[in-house]
């Protein structure tokens, strides 16, 4: 707890107001009330209270400080309240408003042991009985004075007796920081955003207008003092006070503080320091909780958001079968530490710093990986907005334990196993951030059996400077004693708050329907996914095209998230760069290994060797953190174990995957492998969230086909199977849509990918000097015949005339329906047309050959007329050109998924009859324009009229032209 000038930790006016919410689920013990009024003033008990807080009023030239009383979380005015101490108990009947000094002389100042003294206890009691009151400083404080300058002064007590501010903590004495009677105690130093929780004793009964003054010194050195404000506390029964009975309702007192044990005098030499013997169940605080919550294994989260009154809210999230969610309040969860998660920290240097904060030998760890029987607890920023955050610090606020128990909060460095300590009951002064909206699984470790409680510390602070925090309090339940004799168990199968999986946004899996997943990122963090080219359509770059994937290079990501839609295995790329829990189809996104990921792999690791690209399972911030997620599996009528079949993989060098931890290195693929290559499985035997380590040993393109398999009633599941695009090392970045998987079959297109002609029907030279192997006169094909091309050109191509007779403005979006017949026929990027971003474009035809005419009349709006080289970069209406390479590269390198017929029926917007031809190729440039183009329309209303608008004027206009 607090100490002078070193352990009052940065904390927050958003305190546990949120606690309230849930804790109206536990009808068996008193709640917190709303304040009731005496004297026209708002009586403050059963909450949390700051009785003396340092705030500032003003701007920050003409502000003065003043001192007022937290609400909850909101600073009111002192003249408006009471703070009100009255007779109160705990669950089981115990007071909890007074106490009987006890032998201790670090506690002489209470009083003579055996005196009974009104106090407000520092630990958090259930229901904040009687009152949970502390002190501190607002965080919005002018920087113009020093922070170490900024102090509180308690004058007088202005009651019938002494007041007394002081913490004891466990095994240690007692602290002394405020005293109206004793004058060394009546100063202390509070820096902007300090907050303690105290015990308050009064010696007697009675009314006390404690007097407070707030010190401070600006940069320039000049001493600055407020006026004296006074803060009332109300002390004693509604009787002693002359309130009206009843006012005050607080629990029934069955074991009254006097029959409390006040120990005998203590030896001289002995001390409250001194060494007792160990029981682990000395120590329970969930003794007090009539129910809770218990976690024995599963996923769980301690999550942050801000509330709807502007203040963070921390809640712990469950995830439960079948999907569902529920969120749970403070200090009413006790997560379970079987005595199966023993492990043994050693005395080598690689457990160094764990070892010093909690000792080697045999203990307890909640793994950073997901382990069957054993709970899953993480900490989730993914609904804080960073857009404006400069980061959020996690702390241990108050750490209690066995007697001679310590806890750490850390990771492994993957490649030494050295465990990193990021969190220690021995210091709780050091701090843990997490710098972007993820989610993260880090390694708690138990000294002994026993009860664990901690109270963490979430701050959120902005760019502006501006802070906000909220507290949280775990119950950790370590081995088997402490587990058999914690709280009776709440009902966690019926959540009292439940929260659907995430929606997809927009459903990114091949299925009918024509919907393209979410093409462009919502909200960037630190750097935006970058396309890798310009958009396709100037006028609106959030249109995605087959060229132009989204590349993540940072982020967490669950490359292979597998869930079930309609009674069916998905297999789907869930990221949270660009939001929350966003759905998008794996072909859509390329997953960019930065040159910065470069180093040596040790000998005995997979991948060894020199200059090796290496993503660890512990997520670095400027690196891309991929794992994979089967937990919406859970509850679905499959089997829990969901197998990842790798069924090609292909690149430059080779891909290794495997975890570390306390035993080192460990394979994570089926037989013990850990090369991920062709028909390598993943076997997750049980609904799982997990990250590995990734080592690919050349840069590079490297393309993996991925399908999950599971079984459900007895029968095999099998996935969709999706394609994922890696890029190796910088000069690779964007280059994935070059080398994509191969296709089943190699349809080449006759029509130019790129733009449409713009020339007129006779051309006699090639368009662009770029392509001096273009025949002069193509009219008549060259290249070799396509199977499939001449049933649909000739359905309608004899009527050049029909596009001239559109309207020039075509309001009606359906107007473009016919361009959209010919599956063969891309379009013109450059013109503006969205493309579907599910599926790459098709194959090009072999450079340098003369294009066919017939291939390119049936788009509807043109007279049929000799192509332009595949290789030509032709101007387009925005007065930009398509670099002819890239075109170069993508007719030398065919598009996967070339034969999906799954997707390409869905892209026909109207009576398209070449159903053959359809099933063949993916549709792309003009002939997905016009769905995609639709549900633009329909999302974005008049904008998306407008585009299409414009989108067809342009082809009139080319119309025109030729």
């Amino acid at each position: 707890m607090l100490k002078p000038a070193q352990r009052h930790a940065e904390r927050a006016l958003a305190l546990v107001t949120a606690l309230a919410v849930v804790l109206v689920g536990f009808a068996s013990a008193p709640l917190a009330y709303a304040a009731d009024t005496f004297e026209g003033r708002d009586l403050l008990y059963r909450r949390h209270v700051d009785a003396a807080h340092i705030s500032w009023e003003g701007d920050e030239k003409d502000g003065h400080f003043t001192v007022k009383v937290v609400d909850g979380s909101r600073p009111r005015p002192a003249d408006e309240v009471f703070v009100r101490l009255g007779p109160d108990a705990d669950t089981r009947g115990i007071e909890t408003s007074r106490i009987k000094v006890p032998h201790r002389k670090d506690l002489a100042f209470l009083g003579k042991p055996g005196d009974v003294i009104w106090a407000s206890p520092q630990d958090y009691i259930y229901g904040w009985s009687p009152v949970w009151a502390g002190f501190g400083a607002s965080h919005d404080i002018p920087e113009k004075f020093f922070p170490e300058s900024v102090k509180l002064e308690l004058i007088a007590s202005g009651g019938p007796g002494d007041v007394e501010v002081y913490n004891t903590n466990k095994g240690e004495l007692a602290d002394r920081l405020f005293s109206s009677k004793d004058k060394q105690f009546s100063i202390f130093p509070m820096e902007p955003g300090a907050h303690a929780h105290t015990n308050w004793a009064f010696t007697k009964p009675g009314r006390y207008d404690t007097k407070w003054r707030v010190h401070a010194k600006t940069r320039e050195g000049k001493e600055v003092t407020s006026d004296v404000q006074t803060v009332t506390w109300l002390v004693g029964t509604d009787e002693e006070l002359g309130i009206p009975a009843g006012t005050y309702k607080g629990a029934r007192i069955t074991t009254p503080a006097e029959q409390f044990d006040i120990g005998n005098p203590p030896a001289e030499e002995d001390s409250p320091n001194t060494p007792q013997p160990f029981d682990p169940l000395a120590f329970n605080p969930t003794k007090e909780l009539p129910k809770c919550t218990h976690v024995s294994e599963g996923h769980l989260d301690l999550r942050t958001k801000m509330g709807d009154d502007g203040w963070l809210a921390a809640f712990m999230r469950q995830d439960l079968p079948g999907g569902k969610q529920v969120d749970h309040g403070s200090s009413s969860v006790v997560i379970e530490v079987p005595d199966k998660a023993k492990v043994k920290v050693g005395k080598d240097k690689r457990f160094a710093k764990l070892a010093s904060a909690v000792g080697t030998g045999e203990k307890w760890e909640l793994p950073e990986v997901q382990k069957a029987g054993i709970p899953w607890p993480g900490f989730s920023t993914e609904d804080l907005d960073y857009t404006n955050n400069k980061d959020t610090k996690v702390k241990l606020e108050s750490f209690e334990g066995p007697a001679g128990a310590s806890f750490a909060l850390g990771h492994y460095d993957s490649l030494t196993g050295t465990y990193e300590v990021d969190l220690q009951s021995r210091d709780q002064n050091q701090v843990w951030r997490i710098n972007e909206p993820t989610h993260v699984h880090p390694s708690l470790v138990f000294s002994h059996p026993g009860f664990y409680q901690v109270e963490y510390t979430i701050s959120y602070e902005k760019t502006t400077g501006e802070r906000n925090y909220d507290f949280y309090t775990v119950f950790y339940a370590v081995g088997s004693k402490a587990i058999a004799n914690s709280c009776e168990r709440e009902n966690a199968e019926t959540p009292v708050a439940t929260s659907p999986a995430e929606p997809i946004q927009p459903n990114p899996a091949p299925a009918p329907e024509p919907a393209p997943v979410e093409p462009t990122p919502a909200t960037p963090v630190e750097e935006p996914a970058k396309p890798v080219t310009e958009p396709a359509n100037p006028e609106n770059p959030n249109e995605d095209s087959a060229t132009e994937r989204l590349v993540f290079d940072h982020g967490h990501m669950d490359a292979f998230n597998v869930d079930v839609q309609d009674g069916k295995l998905r297999l789907t790329l869930k990221e949270d760069v660009t939001g929350s829990h966003v759905l998008r189809a794996p072909e859509t996104v390329e997953l960019h290994v930065k040159s910065a990921a470069k180093m040596d792999i040790p000998t005995g690791f997979p991948g060894e060797g020199k200059d090796r690209f290496f993503l660890p399972q512990t997520q670095d911030h400027n690196l891309l953190w991929p794992g994979w997620d089967t937990l919406s599996t859970g509850g679905t009528g499959f089997a829990p174990g969901i197998d990842i079949e790798f069924t090609e993989v292909s690149g430059p060098g080779q891909i290794f995957l495997f975890g570390t931890g306390f035993t080192g290195m460990t394979p994570l693929l089926k037989d013990g492998a850990t090369e991920l290559k062709t028909g390598a499985v993943r076997e997750q035997t049980f609904p799982a969230h997990t990250h590995a380590n990734w080592v690919f040993t050349k840069p590079g393109v490297y393309t993996v086909k991925v399908r999950a398999v599971g079984a459900k009633d007895g029968q095999r599941e099998v996935s969709n199977e999706a394609v994922y695009t890696w890029t190796v090392g910088d000069e690779f970045r964007g280059k994935g849509y070059v080398a994509p998987a191969k296709p089943e079959e190699e349809t080449p297109a006759p029509a130019d990918p790129v733009t449409e002609p713009t020339t007129p029907a006779e051309p006699t030279a090639p368009a662009e000097p770029e392509t001096s192997a273009e025949p002069a006169t193509p009219a008549e094909p060259t290249t070799p015949a396509e199977p499939e091309t001449p049933a649909e050109p000739v359905e309608e191509p004899t009527q050049p005339g029909e596009p001239a007779e559109e309207p020039a403005t075509h309001a009606e979006p359906t107007a473009p329906a016919k361009p959209a017949e010919d599956p063969t026929k891309p379009a013109e990027p450059a013109d503006g047309a969205p493309v579907i971003p599910v599926k790459p474009s098709q194959p090009a035809t072999p450079e340098g050959a003369a294009q066919p005419e017939t291939p390119a009349t049936p788009e509807k709006e043109e007279a049929p007329a000799p192509e332009k080289s595949p290789v030509s970069a032709s101007p387009t209406k925005e007065g930009k050109q398509v670099k002819a390479q890239e075109v170069d590269k993508a007719k030398k390198a065919p598009r996967a998924d070339t034969s999906a017929p799954e997707k390409s029926p869905s892209l026909s917007q109207g009576g398209d009859s070449s159903d053959a031809a359809r099933t063949k190729l993916p549709r792309t440039g003009s002939d997905a324009a016009v769905p995609l183009g639709v549900a633009l329309m329909l999302l974005a209303g008049g904008s998306g009229a407008l585009l299409l608008r414009r989108r067809f004027q342009q082809q009139d206009s080319q119309r025109d032209n030729s």
